[in-house]
């Protein structure tokens, strides 16, 4: 993997897996990133670990939903697992030696893969994250804000009294729903003000 240009801040999404191998996002992640409010310079393109080159040359390559659930349920339990949290925590760190800031949008168990790596890595960045549908065992060591889609029926968090609903969306329609566009916009800007970044 090769370095990462420091940036002030490092906006990223991160779930379990979008294509093996090249760590591609969908054309929906991707506009999804695309339209959050900060620089497209702070924006990574690519999924976790970020491999290089994703961001304007590795295609997405649609899978069948069994065959991704059954990844990202792997992904889900290798993240709890410490030879898996050593083989990723390189990356981690180049990640957040990257930037001062980093915005991590999580989806699904992507939350989970972040707090497996924050908890053994905590030094660096400071780790900001959204947390979209949820999939993990409590991301103690990230300040993050929740938000679950009424209709998702695989995050767990439909009983957390602070998480944002929002009608109509469920755990497959995060990253084309308007809804969570707005609610992560908002939560960059916020996030932006906070650390006192103008983009």
């Amino acid at each position: 993997m090769t370095s990462l240009p420091w940036t002030p801040v490092k906006v990223a999404w991160i779930s379990g897996v979008s294509d093996v191998g090249r760590h591609a996002l969908s054309d929906r992640q991707r506009a999804f990133v695309d339209a959050l409010p900060a620089p497209r310079r702070w924006k990574l393109h690519t999924n976790f670990p970020y491999a290089p080159g994703g961001s304007d040359t590795a295609l997405f390559r649609a899978r069948h939903l069994l065959w991704a659930s059954t990844i990202n349920a792997a992904r889900f339990v290798a993240a709890c697992q410490p030879l898996h949290r050593r083989a990723r925590l390189d990356a981690w760190a180049e990640l957040k030696a990257s930037c001062d800031t980093l915005l991590l949008i999580s989806l699904s168990c992507g939350s989970q893969i972040a707090w497996s790596m924050e908890r053994c890595r905590p030094d660096g960045a400071e780790v900001s994250m959204l947390s979209l549908g949820p999939v993990d065992f409590g991301c103690g060591y990230i300040p993050r804000r929740v938000v679950v889609g009424a209709e998702d029926r695989v995050s767990p968090c439909p009983g957390r009294g602070d998480a944002i609903r929002l009608p109509g969306v469920g755990h497959l329609d995060y990253a084309a729903s308007g809804l969570a566009l707005d609610e992560a916009s908002q939560w960059v800007e916020d996030q932006l003000e906070r650390v006192q970044v103008a983009p």
